[in-house]
């Protein structure tokens, strides 16, 4: 499961530093100031890169549970 793959990660349910305390997480528009966090920072591409991976691992845990094989390739192979 995720939890065991990547205990070693950093969680992002801390806030971020330079906003208000649990600002990036509240009410109409926070995902727009979460991004412009990301962005002033310079860390947008950690971030999406992190974002990719953790939803791999989801659907991946997904396709275990439902015992679906995952195969990684950007070609689908073609039935026989």
């Amino acid at each position: 499961p995720r939890s065991q793959r990547h205990a070693d990660r950093p969680s992002l349910q801390g806030s971020l530093p330079g906003t208000r305390k649990g600002q990036e997480g509240e009410g109409r528009g926070a995902f727009r100031r979460f991004k412009d966090s990301i962005h002033r920072r310079g860390i947008e591409k950690d971030w999406y890169q992190y974002r990719d991976e953790r939803l791999e691992e989801i659907i991946i845990d997904w396709l275990e549970a439902k015992e679906i094989p995952f195969i990684r390739g950007d070609t689908p192979t073609p039935a026989p």
